[in-house]
C-alpha cells in the first residue's frame, strides 16, 4: 500500500496489465465513501490480493496445484514456493439471471435476492522450485499463469459472502467465458442481439400471460408483481427527471421535506411525465423496473465504496459520455423498455396476421400504405406509440416499417399514440450551401426558415390543405401537429411548440430531406429564429399565463356558424366583435378607408386577395377566422410564391402585426402587402 495525498488517500500498488513494466494505483477499496464509481474489480484487487497469493502458495507446495512448467536445473523439485503474484485480470460472471428467487427456500430475502456473481482471476505467479543434491541446494525461478475461480453471494441485506478461491487451474486460453459475463463494475454485458432473450426471461416469470397473446402489459401491475412500490414525488426543478428507484430504506428531501422512503420504491415525478411525456408513466415504470432487474449487482459493487448508497437516480443528459458505466445502465433499462412492451415471438405473430389481412383488403396497395395503416393498429393493441411501434418493427425486421415511418430514433417512449391526421412522408426543401439547420442523425431536417416553409407549402398541395384546415401550425421554424400535447398558446394566442413536442420532434412535427435549389429562385437561407424571434418579441418574456389549443379556440367555430355567409357581414361582425371601427382597421391594416368601405359593402370583387390578407393580419384574427373570411371571396390559395407566402402569415405571424408581416415579404423578396408599405420601401 502507498499513501499518495490526503484526498487520494492510501491506494493500492500494483503492475499494470498491459505494461507490466509500469506501476498502476489502485484507488482505496477501503474507502467508507467515493464521489465516483468504485470498480468490483479494483475493490477485489484490494481486498483478496493476500487471499490469492496465500492459496495459491498453498495449493502450490501441496501438489494440488500443478506448476505446468519443466524446469532442466531442477527436474524434480523438492520444495515449491510461490514468491510473489501479479493480478493481471478479473472477469466476472452472473450465476443465473433470476428475478425472484424460491419462495420457500430464502423468504426473508427481497425478490431477486440472494444473487452469486462468479469471478475468475487471471494471475502471473513467480514460482522458485528447489531440491536437495548431495551437499547442497540447486533452485530455479518459474513463471506460470493460473486462473483462479470464485464467487460471492449478496444477499441484499449487507450481509455479503465472499469465497474468492474455490479451485485454481494452469492458465488455458481455451477456457470458455463465464455466463452471463459482466464488465468490472458488475454491470451485464447487453446489446442490442440480446434484448429480445432478456425480455423473454423476464416476461416469463412476472408477466407470463404477455407472451400467450398480444396485449397491453400494464406498467403498475408490472411493478408490483416484482413487489416495487410506486411513489409520487418531485425529483427535480427543470423536470429532467422521471423517476428513481430506491433500493434501500432511507430519508430524502422530497418537496423540501426528510422523508422516509422503504425499499424497493419507485419514486414518480407526474408533473415531469406530464410537461415531458404528455403525462403518460409507463415507461417511466418500465423503467426503473429495467434498473432493478438488470442493475442489483451494479448497486450492491456500490455500497461497498459507500454504506449509504440507497437510490439509482437517472438524470437526462443532453451530451451523455458513452464511455462511462452509467451511460450503458442507462442505456439498459432504457431500450429494454419496447421489447417488454411488444415481446418479440407474440408481436411477429399479430404483426404478419394483421398485414395479411390488409393485403386481402388492399391487394393493389403499396408496401408502404400497408405499413402505414399496420402501425397504428400494433401501437393500439400494444398500447405504445406509433414512432416506437414503428422502430420496434424495423428490429423485427420489418423493412416497409422503415419507409413508412422514416424517423429518427428516440429512446422508449410510453405516450399515447394519437392521429396526425397526414402520411408522414418525407418531403424536400432546397439545398444551401450555408448549413445551420437542424438534421437529425437520418438526414432529416425539422426546423426551416419562412422561406424555405413557403418554397415547401407552394410545392405540396396536401400540406396547404393542413394549414387551412388547421391540421398544422408553422411556428418557431416547424410544422407542428395542431393538437393539445404539441402545441399551446400564450395570453395572446401566440402558438408555441410544448416540452413533449421539443422533446418528439419527430412524431410532433413534418420531416423534410435537402435537395439541390431550383434554378429560377436564390437560395434559400436557414437561419435559426427567423420566425420564432418576432413572437419571443410579441409575447414577452414576463407574460407567461398559457392556454391549451381548446382554451384558445373553444369558441372560435361556433363563432364561425353564427357569421353571416357574405365577405362584408363577416368582416363587420369581426369588427363589431373586436370592438374596431374602419378608422381603426385603417391604422392596423395600412389598407384606406375605402377599400375597407367596399368589403364591408360587398363591392369588393376586383380586389386583390393581398387586402383580405392585410384586413386579416391588421385585425389579427386567428386562422380558424381568417380562413372562413377568404373562402367567403372568389380566391383560393394556389401554389404562386405569394399564395403560399400569404398562407404562413395567416397561420404563423397573425398575432405580429402588419408591419411584421410586410417586412417579411420584403426580407423574402416578395412585394409587401400594401401600398402605405410599399411606398415606405420606395
Amino acid at each position: 500500500m502507498k499513501y499518495v495525498s490526503q484526498s487520494m488517500g492510501p491506494v493500492l500498488s500494483v503492475p499494470d496489465p498491459d505494461e507490466p513494466w509500469k506501476e498502476k494505483l489502485i484507488a482505496n477499496p477501503f474507502l467508507s465513501k467515493a464521489s465516483r464509481i468504485g470498480s468490483f474489480e479494483e475493490y477485489c484487487r484490494g481486498h483478496f490480493h493476500d487471499t490469492y497469493l496465500a492459496e495459491i502458495r498453498r495449493m502450490a507446495a501441496d501438489r494440488t496445484l500443478p506448476v505446468g512448467k519443466f524446469s532442466r536445473i531442477v527436474p524434480e523439485p523438492d520444495d515449491i514456493y510461490v514468491s510473489e503474484i501479479c493480478i493481471m485480470s478479473i472477469q466476472f460472471g452472473m450465476e443465473e439471471f433470476m428475478l425472484s428467487p424460491d419462495t420457500d427456500l430464502h423468504p426473508e430475502y427481497p425478490p431477486g435476492y440472494p444473487f452469486v456473481i462468479n469471478m475468475r482471476a487471471c494471475i502471473k505467479a513467480s514460482i522458485r522450485v528447489s531440491e536437495t543434491w548431495q551437499d547442497g541446494q540447486v533452485s530455479d525461478v518459474l513463471t506460470q499463469w493460473f486462473h483462479v475461480d470464485g464467487h460471492v453471494t449478496f444477499f441484499g441485506n449487507d450481509h455479503n459472502e465472499f469465497s474468492p478461491v474455490d479451485s485454481a487451474a494452469v492458465f488455458d486460453k481455451e477456457l470458455p467465458p463465464l455466463k452471463n459475463p459482466m464488465d468490472e463494475y458488475l454491470n451485464l454485458f447487453i446489446g442490442n442481439n440480446d434484448l429480445d432473450r432478456i425480455s423473454y426471461r423476464v416476461l416469463s416469470e412476472v408477466y407470463p400471460e404477455a407472451l400467450e397473446k398480444p396485449m397491453r402489459v400494464d406498467a403498475r401491475k408490472f411493478a408490483q408483481r416484482l413487489q416495487l412500490t410506486i411513489k409520487p414525488a418531485k425529483l427535480s426543478n427543470d423536470h429532467s427527471r422521471f423517476g428513481q428507484i430506491v433500493m434501500r430504506d432511507c430519508w430524502l428531501e422530497l418537496d423540501g421535506t426528510p422523508t422516509y422512503v422503504p425499499a424497493r420504491t419507485i419514486l414518480l415525478d407526474r408533473e415531469a411525465c406530464r410537461k415531458k411525456r404528455s403525462g403518460r408513466t409507463s415507461g417511466t415504470i418500465f423503467h426503473e423496473c429495467d434498473h432493478y432487474i438488470l442493475q442489483r449487482p451494479f448497486f450492491e459493487a456500490q455500497r461497498l465504496y459507500n454504506k449509504e448508497l440507497a437510490c439509482l437516480c437517472c438524470d437526462v443528459s443532453t451530451e451523455p459520455d458513452k464511455t462511462t458505466a452509467l451511460y450503458w445502465i442507462e442505456w439498459q433499462a432504457e431500450h429494454l423498455v419496447p421489447h417488454l412492451m411488444i415481446p418479440e415471438k407474440v408481436a411477429k405473430g399479430f404483426i404478419d396476421q394483421e398485414r395479411n389481412n390488409l393485403k386481402r383488403r388492399y391487394p393493389d396497395a403499396a408496401e408502404e400504405t400497408i405499413f402505414l395503416k399496420l402501425i397504428p393498429s400494433v401501437a393500439e393493441r400494444f398500447y405504445t406509440s406509433k414512432q416506437s411501434t414503428g422502430i420496434r418493427l424495423r428490429k423485427l425486421g420489418y423493412a416497409g416499417a422503415d419507409t413508412a415511418y422514416p424517423l429518427n430514433e428516440n429512446p422508449a417512449s410510453d405516450h399515447t399514440p394519437y392521429d396526425s391526421g397526414v402520411q408522414r412522408t418525407i418531403r424536400q426543401v432546397p439545398y444551401t450551401t450555408e448549413n445551420t439547420t437542424e438534421e437529425n442523425s437520418s438526414g432529416l431536417i425539422f426546423k426551416l426558415s419562412a422561406d424555405e416553409a413557403a418554397r415547401a407549402v407552394k410545392e405540396d398541395a396536401q400540406l396547404r390543405q393542413l394549414l387551412e384546415t388547421g391540421g398544422y401550425v408553422f411556428t418557431e421554424g416547424r410544422f407542428c401537429l395542431n393538437k393539445p400535447e404539441c402545441i399551446f398558446y400564450d395570453i395572446h394566442n401566440v402558438p408555441h411548440l410544448t416540452d413533449y413536442a421539443l422533446l418528439f420532434t419527430e412524431e410532433c412535427c413534418l420531416p423534410f430531406r435537402r435537395r439541390k435549389q431550383y434554378s429560377q429562385y436564390s437560395p434559400g437561407v436557414f437561419h435559426s429564429d427567423e420566425i420564432t424571434g418576432t413572437e419571443i418579441v410579441y409575447a414577452g418574456n414576463a407574460e407567461t399565463h398559457k392556454k391549451t389549443i381548446k382554451q384558445a379556440y373553444s369558441t372560435s367555430y361556433a363563432v364561425i356558424e353564427e357569421l353571416p355567409g357574405s365577405v362584408g357581414g363577416t368582416l363587420k361582425e369581426h369588427m363589431k366583435r373586436l370592438g374596431v371601427t374602419v378608422e381603426d382597421l385603417e391604422a392596423l391594416s395600412h389598407v384606406s378607408q375605402t377599400v375597407i368601405k367596399s368589403i364591408r359593402a360587398n363591392n369588393c370583387s376586383e380586389l386583390e386577395l393581398r387586402y383580405f390578407i392585410a384586413v386579416c393580419l391588421g385585425l389579427k384574427l386567428e386562422p380558424a377566422y381568417s380562413f372562413d373570411l377568404i373562402r367567403k371571396t372568389r380566391y383560393r390559395f394556389d401554389a404562386s410564391r405569394e399564395s403560399t407566402m400569404y398562407l404562413i402569415l395567416l397561420t404563423s405571424m397573425y398575432f405580429a402585426g402588419i408591419d411584421a408581416c410586410n417586412e417579411e415579404m420584403v426580407k423574402n423578396k416578395m412585394k409587401p402587402l400594401t401600398k402605405k408599405a410599399r411606398n415606405q420601401i420606395d
